[in-house]
């Protein structure tokens, strides 16, 4: 009896998965979109990403509670990224697809460098930026944080949003799709959908390169990338198998 029971709750557990895994993609689309808006008019983000630190840091003291309150969205968005790996894994991956276990293990790390790189925005930078604006800073203060909001910029960025954000997102979403466009567990127009997206998200990577036809990569890549979530969320729950 104590068998029978425990089958029972594992094969409940499974028929959960694609219902656990829609509300993960949706909240993925509500914390980004939430931190894309919140962000987006307390200081120009992202574009704020690209400014001097006299720019951003202003910024960030003059409008600290929006940024705090859309970091944390965002970070939430990131942090997300892990069960949301590990339960598609556990939906799709019944036979232990090679390529399936390569794409949860980017999904994870993804997440973890996404939300290293986001970390920065919500402890170091605040302190950074009521530092540069206190009225009796001299001018080699400010230029020693400058530095250090650029250093910690370059570091953080290329772990957060080069690659946590970009290259693993694409590795994850680009396997996963090829994963399950072999096993045919989703619609094919589905998986190739995700194998453009894991392609615009490679192509984003060319945006430092100072070539303009990728200057808007990461855009089109996190708006394809949203609009494959919620797409993915729809057929997980009419029962697409």
């Amino acid at each position: 009896m104590n068998t029978s029971f425990s089958q029972k709750q594992v094969m409940t557990g499974v028929n959960n998965l694609p219902q656990i895994a829609s509300v993960l993609l949706v909240l993925e689309i509500v914390f980004f979109m939430t931190a894309f808006v919140v962000l987006g008019q307390a200081i120009d983000w992202p574009a704020s990403l690209d400014e001097p630190a006299s720019v951003v840091l202003p910024r960030l003291v003059a409008h600290q509670g929006s940024v705090v309150f859309g970091y944390y969205s965002y970070l939430l968005s990131a942090i997300l990224l892990v069960p949301l790996a590990i339960v598609l894994h556990c939906y799709f991956g019944l036979k232990q697809n090679p390529l399936l276990l390569s794409a949860t293990a980017f999904g994870i790390i993804s997440g973890a460098m996404k939300s290293l790189g986001i970390i920065r925005w919500l402890f170091l930078m605040p302190y950074l930026a009521n530092r540069y604006v206190v009225s009796d800073n001299s001018p080699a203060l400010q230029e020693t944080i400058s530095l250090l909001y650029d250093t910690f910029n370059l570091y953080a960025g290329k772990v957060g949003e080069y690659i946590g954000v970009q290259m693993f997102t694409a590795l994850w979403v680009g396997l996963l799709s090829l994963a399950v466009l072999r096993s045919r567990q989703l619609p094919i127009w589905l998986s190739g959908f995700g194998i453009v997206v894991a392609i615009a998200w490679l192509l984003s990577l060319l945006g430092d390169s100072g070539i303009s036809l990728f200057e808007s990569a990461v855009f089109i890549s996190t708006t394809l990338l949203n609009f494959w979530y919620l797409t993915l969320a729809i057929v997980l729950v009419k029962g697409h198998r």
